[in-house]
C-alpha cells in the first residue's frame, strides 16, 4: 500500500445492509464520524454514487457532500475506465495515489481498481467473506477505523524516505475535536478517536498533546500514556 492523498467512498458502504432502497435512508454506522475525521482534511475527497441508487439516496449523499467538502462521480460496473478517466481529470494533483474504499458485500468490479493502479480499503462486513484472504489490500471492520488506516499508510511511506516521523495523538472531548480539526489538518493531520486506537496500535503514538502534568488529559482529565 503506498501513500494516499485522496479517498473515495462507494455508495454501498454508507447505507446500513437492512436499508432498502426504497426505504427512508438509513446511514451506516459512523458514517458522520468518518465524514467529520474527513472533512478539514487536505486529502481530496470523493464519493462514487452508484446507478441503481435510489433517487432519495443520492440527495442524500449529494446533500452531505456539500457539507462536508466531497466530491460525487457517477459510477456504473460497464464503465470503470471513463470513471477513473473522470477522476484523473477532475484531481490531476493526485495521480494514483487514491484509496478506494468499498464494502465485502460489493467486490464485483474491484479487481479492476487495482488493475488502474489505484489504492484499495475494504470494510469487512462478512467476517467469513473471501475478501479476508487477499492480503494485498487494507481492511477495517468499521467505518472509524478508516482516519487512522490512512494515517497508518501515510506514516509507513513517510518512513522510507525518511526514519524521523512523529505521530502525536490529543486527548479532548469530543466537541473539541471539530475545532482541533480546522486548525490541525492544515499541517496535514486527520482527527480520529483516540478509543479506536487497540493496545497493538498505541506503540506508534510517539507522543500526546493537551497534557497535564503526571500525564493527564488538559481536556479531560483522563489518564493517557505514551507508548514508544
Amino acid at each position: 500500500m503506498g501513500e494516499v492523498k485522496g479517498v473515495i467512498l462507494h455508495s454501498s458502504l454508507l447505507f446500513a445492509n437492512d436499508c432498502d432502497n426504497n426505504d427512508t435512508p438509513t446511514l451506516r454506522s459512523g458514517v458522520d464520524f468518518l465524514f467529520r475525521s474527513l472533512q478539514f482534511s487536505q486529502l481530496q475527497k470523493g464519493i462514487l454514487i452508484a446507478e441503481d441508487l435510489s433517487i432519495i439516496k443520492v440527495n442524500l449523499l449529494k446533500t452531505m457532500s456539500e457539507e462536508y467538502s466531497f466530491d460525487c462521480f457517477g459510477f456504473s460496473v460497464s464503465a470503470v475506465d471513463s470513471v477513473m478517466d473522470e477522476i484523473a481529470v477532475a484531481w490531476d494533483d493526485v495521480g494514483k495515489k487514491i484509496l478506494f474504499v468499498v464494502s465485502s458485500d460489493n467486490m464485483d468490479c474491484w479487481p479492476t481498481i487495482c488493475d488502474h493502479g489505484f489504492l484499495l480499503s475494504i470494510l469487512d462486513v462478512d467476517a467469513n467473506g473471501i475478501t479476508n484472504n487477499q492480503p494485498s489490500v487494507d481492511h477495517i471492520k468499521k467505518l472509524e477505523e478508516l482516519p487512522f488506516r490512512i494515517c497508518l499508510l501515510n506514516r509507513k511511506c513517510k518512513q522510507v524516505a525518511s526514519n524521523k516521523v512523529l505521530t502525536v495523538g490529543y486527548s479532548m472531548k469530543p466537541s473539541r475535536q471539530a475545532d482541533f480539526a480546522k486548525v490541525s489538518c492544515k499541517q496535514g493531520a486527520i482527527a480520529f478517536g483516540f478509543s479506536l486506537l487497540v493496545p497493538s496500535k498505541i506503540s506508534i503514538v510517539g507522543g500526546f498533546g493537551g497534557m497535564r502534568r503526571g500525564g493527564r488529559s488538559a481536556e479531560t482529565g483522563n489518564e493517557v500514556k505514551a507508548v514508544g
